[in-house]
């Protein structure tokens, strides 16, 4: 049965202390302020998480406490983007294990991958999260990867692939997006 990744889903933030080290008691309490304000979904390891700045065993932990904490109450994405497509599909199955509803990545960036590499990249998350959907996460201004309309609906359309995350200024590509993939989950 595919997962409903419709509703509000809240970018959660990865809390450190004063050490730079993961801050797990506010991590804990701060799924628990989410859970208390009714959202449908937490989405976690993204941008607002800082996942970038995060060893994978940080990123790991931090999947692992949000699952612990959260315990079912709502829906969780796990954003398991990395540049290295090997890290992208560890963290993905680690989500799987967890428990998590789907997966996410953004594009891989700084490297200029070609679109078909990009295509693999996600084919290669997909397989590894074992049967969560995927989550594309287009954010131009920090990848610096700028997908045309053609691209995000090879994307959106591949096998795998429940919804899009589209971090985008470009308010006339969401209409476009809209447009030509109506039933798609758009965040």
């Amino acid at each position: 049965m595919p997962v409903d990744l419709k509703g509000v889903m809240s970018a959660l933030l990865t809390p450190f202390d004063s050490e730079q080290k993961l801050d797990k008691e506010s991590l804990r309490r701060l799924v628990r302020f989410n859970i208390e304000q009714g959202i449908d979904g937490l989405y976690v390891g993204g941008s607002t998480g800082e996942a970038f700045v995060q060893s994978a065993a940080e990123r790991e932990s931090v999947l692992e406490v949000v699952a612990d904490e959260a315990k079912g109450r709502l829906k969780l994405i796990a954003h398991v983007g990395c540049v290295s497509t090997a890290e992208s599909q560890y963290l993905a199955g680690v989500a799987n294990r967890l428990g998590y509803d789907a997966v996410s990545a953004v594009t891989p960036f700084y490297y200029p991958f070609s679109f078909e590499e990009h295509c693999e990249h996600y084919r290669a998350i997909i397989e590894s999260a074992d049967g969560l959907p995927m989550v594309v996460y287009n954010i131009p201004a920090l990848s610096g990867v700028k997908l045309s309309l053609e691209q995000i609906s090879t994307l959106v359309t591949m096998p795998g692939v429940g919804a899009l995350k589209q971090t985008s200024g470009d308010l006339y590509q969401m209409e476009q997006i809209r447009r030509a993939h109506p039933d798609l989950v758009l965040y």
